[in-house]
């Protein structure tokens, strides 16, 4: 524990300053490739961080598709740019910022697992 000058400190003066580029810092936390598994409804799913990314922000399949493609629907998920959700008029009419879009849409899918 700490003294009096840490409290009022609080978790900046323990951590630093938060980035303020969101969405960089989104994607060196998912710059992780060791497989996880996540049930979706019936079934099993294998997957990583860094393929979840991709797929959220980029709309690219990963492992369990072809690399590199993007996503129309994929295994029962939709997939696509994360600026075409971003563009969606409930997303514009509740003023979400795209680091906003991006924390739903990766917590929606398999990463809820691991959040």
């Amino acid at each position: 524990y700490g003294g009096i000058e840490s409290f009022f400190g609080g978790l900046e003066g323990l951590v630093g300053s938060p980035s303020p580029d969101v969405m960089e810092a989104m994607a060196r936390e998912h710059a992780i490739s060791e497989p996880f598994d996540a049930w979706n409804a019936s079934s099993k799913r294998t997957t990583t961080p860094q393929d979840e990314w991709a797929f959220v922000v980029e709309g690219a399949l990963g492992v369990a598709g072809a690399k590199g493609r993007f996503a129309g629907k994929a295994d029962g998920r939709v997939g696509g740019p994360l600026s075409a959700f971003a563009e969606l008029h409930k997303v514009r009419r509740a003023g979400l910022l795209l680091a906003e879009v991006a924390s739903i849409r990766l917590y929606t899918g398999p990463m809820y697992t691991i959040y």
